[in-house]
């Protein structure tokens, strides 16, 4: 069982898991949850304009980035090792860059605001992301730990959710909007993406586990297949005065 923060803190609740293992959904009850308890909570749904058009959101997003500026210049040697990790293209960098640097924008608001929040997009899963994209394996642990350091005032929860492969894929199958790219025709069928999409987030999973102590963070990790997403909420916000 995680320990919970002191009450005066301002808190991260950071879901990490592949795309359709019920990230958004406990985040949204988990909000919904915490808001009825008089919290006041940010939502990196709402921070990063998830709803938007790809345009509107990208041009969203890199407003974001452009007025964290002052506070991004600390990150910028872990932002730009993303450039140095082999891509199979140069939209494919520009995009692992562009991801870290939308998360890291928005956890350097976080920061300098002091407000607590939920992310169902965090520094974990901008790793993810921008490591699926590479051609090699290249620790995320450096990024990570960076990223983090923008909300060093935080107490910090990261809740892994994890599910079958074949639950993620009905979840993404049944998605109208496609914003993963396993959730394309070609990625349903490509083994070897979605074995290497399911090795990347075991790594990085393990990682967040075994470092906790050291990063200062604490780590739950959740079944998310055949549970109900309500009671995972409760189980989540059961740390949180």
């Amino acid at each position: 069982m995680h320990m919970p923060p002191p009450s005066s803190a301002p808190f991260v609740i950071e879901f990490f898991g592949l795309p359709g293992s019920g990230k958004t959904t406990v985040a949204r009850l988990v909000i919904e949850g915490l808001n009825a308890r008089g919290h006041i909570v940010a939502d990196s749904s709402a921070l990063t304009r998830d709803v938007l058009p790809v345009a509107a959101r990208s041009g969203a997003r890199l407003g974001m980035i452009l007025r964290e500026v002052p506070s991004l210049l600390g990150l910028t040697p872990a932002l730009l090792s993303v450039l140095t990790w082999k891509q199979a293209s140069q939209r494919d960098r520009l995009k692992g860059v562009f991801v870290c640097a939308t998360v890291s924008s928005m956890l350097a608001r976080l920061g300098r605001r002091g407000e607590s929040a939920v992310l169902d997009q965090g520094p974990a899963q901008a790793a993810w992301s921008a490591r699926l994209r590479s051609e090699q394996d290249r620790s995320a642990d450096g990024l990570l730990s960076a990223m983090r350091g923008l909300c060093r005032h935080h107490w910090w929860h990261v809740v892994i959710l994890d599910a079958p492969d074949q639950t993620i894929r009905h979840r993404l199958d049944q998605r109208v909007s496609k914003h993963s790219r396993l959730q394309t025709r070609a990625s349903q069928v490509d083994a070897m993406l979605w074995c290497r999409a399911r090795n990347i987030f075991e790594e990085i999973a393990d990682d967040l586990e075994k470092a906790a102590d050291r990063n200062s963070i604490t780590v739950t990790r959740l079944r998310s297949d055949d549970t109900d997403p309500a009671h995972m909420a409760r189980v989540v916000m059961g740390g949180i005065p």
